[in-house]
């Protein structure tokens, strides 16, 4: 019988087992949350020569701050003042985070132009912004702000795939095939939650806290939670993965949204941007449930 296929209190007793296994295992070598440490059977951590990470050289440091940096803008369609991109762009790190992205112009009301979308190629000195279209033209914008485009809000979505297929280009801040959710049509008009990701069941909850980390999502309180500024506010997505000790096991529960002050929003007015990357965080964490790949865990 697979995992799927359990009561809830099988899934627990099965957990539980795993759980105890993986606690005799721990012995020799065990990977701790975020580096690799050498352990004695009894548990004593050793003297590792495991080198230094990469990760700690500035240069690579700030290659993924300016990574980092720009998928929050693009997560929360935070405008960017082109006059801003002009400065960035006389930067190495900032340049190869920003080129190969879509980009749409702002106009004076704050609506997006989306006709008039592009992959950002070269910001220059006067504030002109080099783009290609979704035909493959090459245009010059001249714009006082731009987004870096959800996709989930781009109309041309596909044709710029195809286009970064055949011009072979590799985006540093995933976005055109980046994983997107759509609201169903069909629900409750008074819903202020969703349970698709609920009841995901895991052996120690630091192995959801991994996934998280994997995916640079934030950890608060319980929740994995994903902030959008969209429709002129901000909002907050929050999916419970537990709290407590890591080794612990942990049941993920409900997704919802949040206003700044903390009062939930009905699922039918939360926009797009933010449904699209809540149910994505979600989904990425629930993924890794117990039981979610393989039928049974030996």
């Amino acid at each position: 019988m697979g995992a799927t296929d359990m009561t809830r209190d099988e899934q627990r007793t099965a957990i539980t087992g795993v759980a105890r296994r993986r606690a005799r295992r721990r012995g020799g070598r065990r990977a701790d949350r975020g580096h690799l440490v050498l352990v004695a059977s009894d548990g004593a951590a050793l003297p590792s020569a495991v080198a230094p990470a990469a990760a700690g050289d500035p240069a690579v440091r700030l290659r993924r701050e300016c990574r980092e940096t720009v998928r929050r803008w693009m997560v929360r369609s935070l405008p960017i003042p082109v006059s801003t991109l002009v400065r960035l762009f006389e930067d190495e790190s900032w340049r190869a985070a920003l080129s190969a992205l879509v980009v749409v112009p702002v106009d004076g009301r704050g609506s997006l132009v989306t006709e008039s979308a592009g992959l950002l190629r070269d910001v220059d000195a006067d504030g002109g912004v080099l783009v290609v279209d979704a035909s493959g033209a090459v245009r010059t914008l001249t714009p006082a702000r731009l987004v870096i485009g959800h996709p989930v809000l781009l109309p041309d979505l596909e044709r710029f795939q195809e286009l970064a297929i055949v011009l072979e280009i590799e985006q540093p801040v995933a976005q055109l095939f980046r994983q997107t959710e759509v609201r169903p049509t069909v629900m409750s008009a008074t819903a202020t939650a969703i349970a698709d990701y609920a009841d995901g069941y895991f052996v120690e909850l630091g192995d959801a806290l991994d996934r998280c980390r994997a995916e640079g999502l934030t950890v608060r309180d319980g929740y994995a939670v994903c902030s959008v500024f969209e429709r002129g506010r901000t909002l907050e997505a929050r999916y419970w993965i537990g709290s407590g000790s890591p080794d612990l096991p942990a049941c993920t529960g409900e997704l919802f949204w949040v206003l700044p002050e903390g009062t939930r929003v009905r699922c039918s007015d939360v926009g797009p941007v933010a449904w699209s990357e809540g149910a994505r965080m979600a989904s990425v964490v629930f993924a890794g449930r117990f039981g979610a790949e393989a039928g049974s865990v030996a």
